[in-house]
């Protein structure tokens, strides 16, 4: 079992499902089941991840965005303007949104519908030039 991995690094976790990754390499484990998903890479470590409310979607967030949906649907977004996302936060059943690195020069917040895959720009951020911190309000 990949979690029992010592490079294992979980990102969000629910009753349901473990999202995590070996250094590039991202999984999707369904404790229910034991199957474990191998959901693509990303370059560079995911930075952050998120399963739905539902558990009907999840998403992990870096360099670039894979998203998966039930049954089994998996799919990379490399979308420029999303490059360098650090958070994401549910927003409502099919939605999200994504802070970009706040301290980079397209610091912004993006709107993402999991169906349609559109995104939308709801704020442009000013960089920061506070030292780094875990806990950003946004």
């Amino acid at each position: 079992m990949i979690t029992t991995d010592p490079n294992f690094r979980i990102l969000n976790d629910t009753s349901i499902f473990t999202l995590g990754h070996v250094f590039e390499c991202v999984y999707l484990v369904n404790k229910e089941t034991l199957e474990q998903d191998v959901l693509g890479e990303l370059y560079g470590d995911p930075i952050w991840g998120l399963i739905s409310n539902n558990s009907d979607w999840a998403i992990v967030g870096g360099q670039s965005l894979i998203l998966w949906q039930e049954p089994n649907y998996i799919v990379h977004i490399e979308d420029p303007e999303l490059v360098g996302s650090i958070k994401g936060r549910q927003t409502s059943p099919n939605e999200l949104e994504i802070l970009i690195d706040p301290w980079s020069d397209n610091s912004a917040v993006w709107l993402l519908n999991v169906d349609s895959l559109l995104i939308r720009k709801l704020a442009t951020r000013d960089k920061l030039t506070s030292s780094y911190s875990e806990d950003i309000d946004w």
